[in-house]
């Protein structure tokens, strides 16, 4: 979290277009799709950070994962064995072979891209369908 953003101008999604600021924080790509230049995702992110770094405890972090970038079944099994206490994850796909702890998924798919979940917004309003996020996030952090 402390490396310094490199700003790219190209991803990996050929089929989408790129109307926002692209970084890199070290080889992870970082697409700031609600900002409208680089300098803004820059502060925005230089504000958040600091601030999610005031908190030391990981236990009071909560991950979350979604199928709407185009995630594969490598990346839920991953991101399932990260020793992380509280992760919650989404996907068009049940994979119940994985074992998921806090896996839903999701029957709602997004209306550009075919074969994902809806992502931001979107699932935010339609969780509620799958489990009661707000019960979830208290029981997490109590």
């Amino acid at each position: 979290m402390a490396l310094p953003l490199k700003f790219i101008t190209e991803s990996k999604y050929k089929n989408r277009e790129i109307t926002y600021p692209l970084a890199l924080l070290g080889d992870i790509k970082l697409h700031f799709t609600h900002y409208k230049s680089e300098e803004e995702a820059n502060i925005k992110w230089i504000r958040r950070t600091a601030r999610m770094l005031e908190e030391t405890n990981r236990d009071n972090y909560i991950f979350m994962m979604s199928d709407a970038w185009y995630a594969t079944e490598q990346n839920f099994k991953d991101f399932g064995e990260l020793p992380l206490k509280n992760k919650i994850s989404f996907s068009i796909h049940e994979y119940k072979h994985l074992n998921l702890k806090n896996h839903y998924q999701v029957l709602e798919i997004d209306k550009n891209f075919k074969d994902c979940i809806p992502n931001g917004v979107k699932l935010f309003k339609i969780n509620f369908i799958y489990m009661n996020l707000y019960k979830w996030i208290n029981e997490c952090l109590s």
